[in-house]
């Protein structure tokens, strides 16, 4: 390919594709995991069947690591049961 007087290749300024890199190691073992935790958090959501009642018992409103909102979407919860929660 020539060379422009940018040192790019013709090609590159052509929007012809490049090799993408391999995802590294690290970032490939992150994604496994993102995609474990959703499987296993779908799974959960769906054989989690608790009355109303108690799994409004089971919200932790003092937990600061995971929210009251993100603690009713783990359970099932609808906004209408979070707004009497908070």
């Amino acid at each position: 390919m020539e060379k422009t007087g940018s040192g790019r290749t013709q090609g590159d300024l052509c929007g012809s594709p490049r090799e993408e890199p391999e995802p590294e190691p690290l970032i490939e073992y992150l994604y496994q995991n993102i995609g474990r935790l959703q499987v296993e958090l779908e799974w959960l959501q769906k054989n989690l069947v608790l009355p109303l009642e108690l799994k409004q018992e089971l919200i932790e409103p003092v937990n600061r690591e995971i929210s009251i909102v993100r603690q009713c979407e783990f359970l099932g919860l609808n906004r209408s049961s979070q707004r009497k929660l908070t």
